[in-house]
């Protein structure tokens, strides 16, 4: 994270909780950030299209969204930082979740989890960590089967790949 990103964030974050609506606009920015996507970024970076454009653009195109959020965008726009939208986006969901007291769980399976299994995983965590789990799922069907979880900076990876890899490395050291 850069200090650009970190710096709009935060002013963000203060609003929200400011306005005590940390949860609204937690839950505003993940569905932003899956919606602006590249070539979102790209037109707001297009100097044949003026800034006046641009925000109405946002104004019309983001109308469902809070004024916080949509002025975010307009100011970022303003200032030709729209390239950092992304990352702010993803800074202030992680100062929320921090401040909710929510850990951010990344997990990749070669399929999609059950429900028994994922409610098994949150309980896990939720008790090792003494908060409330965001589950955020990702298939790779490269993994054949097993699990990555991933924490913060913590990895724990039981997958069929790594146990191969771990394999082949220990073949390659003994000199096979």
């Amino acid at each position: 994270m850069n200090q650009i990103s970190e710096r709009y964030a935060e002013a963000v974050f203060d609003l929200a909780k400011e306005e005590n609506k940390l949860k609204e606009y937690k839950e505003e920015a993940k569905s932003l950030g899956t919606l602006i996507t590249a070539d979102v970024i790209h037109f707001f970076g297009l100097k044949k299209v003026s800034k006046e454009e641009k925000k109405e653009c946002i104004k019309e195109w983001f109308k469902d969204y809070s004024d916080t959020m949509r002025h975010l965008l307009c100011l970022l726009v303003d200032v030709n930082r729209s390239a950092y939208t992304l990352d702010i986006l993803k800074t202030f969901v992680s100062k929320c979740n921090e401040a909710l007291n929510i850990k951010e769980v990344r997990v990749y399976s070669a399929r999609k989890i059950e429900d028994k299994n994922r409610q098994e995983i949150i309980n896990a965590i939720s008790n090792k960590y003494k908060s409330d789990v965001e589950l955020i799922e990702y298939i790779n069907p490269e993994l054949v089967a097993g699990i990555k979880v991933v924490i913060g900076g913590k990895e724990i990876d039981t997958t069929f790949r790594k146990r191969v890899d771990l394999m082949k490395k220990e073949l390659l050291k003994e000199g096979w």
